[in-house]
């Protein structure tokens, strides 16, 4: 994957890490803080910034085919939560649903639909991974391919040539967040100076986000899509 400009990789921001811990670029691998605990760290700021915020920049597209005469379908591992499922033949939007709308809405379930293509998805249990999944409804009488929206989980860091999942005018939160944790357990009262670092930019990086997902073209623009967002239990703040 090619990088975007100004955009650090993994060993980058590794020695963004060692420089300011111990004015050293190449990080020990026994003196604390170590360079296992500065990928774990970059690794786990990565997973909780994602976790945290539905950023557009971890959002994909792709396709899904059913299989004829099952009702589950279950998500790739990497989907963590799905905006909207479209029958790619004639461009139908599905309907979701949670368990307790659809057994409302048909009490007897799929005991008395015949089989034909479906119209609703509704919520299921996730898989023994914890996979999501979702139960088609009316069960697919052939194969359909479904085009839906995602946002994707973190993939972890491991090669020095990876970058985070992150855009470059945000990749230095992960540093400064790292880095705040490596100086608090040194006794470093730097520490206090990186957090409020990351603190600021994550409140930037907020705003941005918000302003991007709701097409404004300012932060101070009145939202074009009410009080939701882009994604179901999406909620935004209210903006004056």
């Amino acid at each position: 994957m090619a990088a975007l400009a100004g955009q650090q990789t993994f060993l980058q921001m590794q020695n963004s890490c060692g420089a300011i811990w111990l004015e050293q670029t190449a990080l020990s691998t026994t003196t604390y803080p170590t360079l296992a605990t500065c990928k774990e760290l970059l690794n786990r700021y990565m997973k909780i910034l994602i976790g945290k915020y539905p950023f557009v920049w971890v959002g994909a597209e792709t396709t899904i085919a059913t299989v004829a005469s099952t009702t589950r379908l279950t998500m790739p591992d990497l989907v963590r939560k799905v905006a909207t499922f479209q029958i790619r033949a004639n461009g139908r939007n599905m309907t979701y649903l949670t368990r307790i709308e659809f057994e409302r809405m048909f009490p007897m379930g799929w005991t008395n639909v015949g089989q034909s293509q479906p119209i609703y998805y509704v919520e299921a249990p996730p898989a023994s991974n914890n996979a999501i999944q979702f139960d088609l409804f009316p069960t697919p009488d052939a194969i359909y391919t479904i085009n839906y929206d995602y946002l994707t989980r973190a993939v972890a860091m491991s090669a020095d040539g990876d970058y985070p999942v992150v855009p470059p005018e945000w990749d230095s939160w992960l540093v400064w967040r790292s880095v705040a944790e490596g100086l608090t357990m040194l006794g470093d009262p730097r520490a206090t100076t990186y957090k409020a670092m990351a603190d600021e930019l994550e409140s930037q990086m907020w705003l941005d986000n918000e302003t991007y997902l709701n097409h404004q073209t300012s932060q101070m623009e009145a939202p074009s899509n009410s009080n939701y967002g882009l994604y179901p239990g999406q909620f935004l703040p209210y903006m004056p």
